[in-house]
């Protein structure tokens, strides 16, 4: 599962990732209590998700930096 926690109130978090360098996924994530989430399935070990998310914070849209995680 991939989480977010945005800073603030947020009205949107979507995720963007690749699973080893596939295609790219754009997911609007679901809002658990102002901890955002998306299940990504059907991992393998050793994949590397490498992602990043676009959040709303005070009407406008923010990006953060990549990261990646090597499933295990």
């Amino acid at each position: 599962m991939i989480t977010f926690q945005p800073k603030s109130t947020s009205a949107f978090v979507d995720v963007h990732y690749t699973v080893s360098g596939g295609t790219q996924m754009n997911y609007r994530m679901k809002n658990n209590n102002g901890a955002w989430e998306h299940t990504v399935s059907g991992l393998s070990a050793g994949q590397v998700i490498s992602y990043w998310f676009t959040y709303e914070s005070n009407g406008l849209a923010h990006d953060t930096p990549k990261a990646s995680y090597t499933h295990l």
